[in-house]
């Protein structure tokens, strides 16, 4: 028990219905696991206290347990937080079940808001946990309300999860997939929800020859390529309605890297290219004064020439 009185007062509030729920999880079909109601130990950005409760289940009772603590409601009434410590606690509970060995050892976690969801109904991650239960390649599994992540061997056994996911998800939630295998690819798809981007825009990215590696960093569309010409392919292929992409190509030719909406992209990539010499340097950012940068190769013993403009 927490001798912090704001946390302490969050397991307290929580206590009995965690006992009520865990005590009914046998007839659920939840063989005993262990349970633990804890409050962590920093508060929520709004000053109040948080409250968890974290089970350990058998592998094949993950969804059964999930369901038999989704009956928790607590109470806070008439407990009362030192204005210095919080200014109030949640009602909000975070529930998480993890695995004990994992199904064919593969770990797997499942974290839901217990009061969100209604009595007697299934989890509402309940497809997408089972999807990837199922899926004989997944190696790692982590379902939470923020984002839902897991391990691959390598894309090729990767690309049936991620758009199966990305479907069940209705491309809502932010998805991370990691691909556990060496490759020429980026080991790491990543999904948030922006403008015109879908998952299965990523997974169409991501198969194509010549992309190195198709990701999103917060809202920005990531796409690397080993070339040019699959550069402007995929350009060509992206829709307007993507508010912000970068798009890489590192190929022998020269690096070249545009920024900025795929409208303005699309105008002045024209731009880039009539500027471009082999082995030389070009970033186009339309979301800068600086329109076109350009930096030439030189050979050794030569001045630097130079040049960014503001007018090129």
């Amino acid at each position: 028990m927490p001798s912090e009185p704001g946390q302490r007062a969050a397991v307290l509030a929580i206590l009995p219905s965690a006992r009520a729920a865990a005590a009914s999880l046998p007839a659920a079909g939840c063989s005993a696991p262990d349970v633990k109601v804890s409050a962590p130990a920093w508060s929520a950005a709004d000053g109040a206290v948080n409250a968890t409760v974290e089970a350990t289940a058998p592998a094949g009772e993950i969804l059964a347990c999930a369901s038999a603590l989704s009956v928790i409601r607590s109470s806070l009434d008439g407990l009362v937080v030192p204005s210095s410590v919080a200014t109030r606690l949640n009602t909000v509970v975070g529930v998480t079940v993890s695995t004990a060995t994992g199904v064919r050892g593969v770990p797997a976690s499942l974290t839901f808001d217990a009061q969100a969801q209604e009595p007697g109904k299934p989890i509402t991650d309940a497809p997408v946990l089972q999807a990837l239960l199922a899926d004989q390649a997944v190696t790692r599994i982590d379902v939470r309300p923020a984002m839902v992540s897991w391990n691959v061997p390598d894309w090729s056994r990767a690309e049936s999860s991620w758009r199966t996911v990305g479907r069940l998800t209705a491309d809502k939630r932010p998805l991370s997939l990691s691909l556990d295998a060496p490759s020429d690819r980026l080991d790491t798809l990543t999904y948030t929800p922006a403008p015109g981007v879908t998952t299965g825009l990523l997974a169409d990215l991501k198969g194509r020859p010549g992309v190195v590696g198709a990701f999103m960093t917060r809202d920005t569309l990531i796409v690397e390529t080993t070339d040019r010409p699959t550069l402007r392919s995929v350009l060509d292929a992206l829709p307007d309605a993507i508010t912000l992409a970068e798009l890489r190509a590192v190929g022998a030719d020269g690096p070249l890297r545009m920024h900025g909406a795929i409208p303005e992209i699309r105008r002045l990539h024209p731009l880039a290219y009539a500027a471009s010499r082999p082995g030389a340097k070009i970033a186009v950012r339309t979301d800068s004064p600086f329109l076109l940068e350009v930096t030439w190769p030189v050979e050794q013993g030569q001045a630097k020439p130079g040049g960014s403009s503001t007018d090129p």
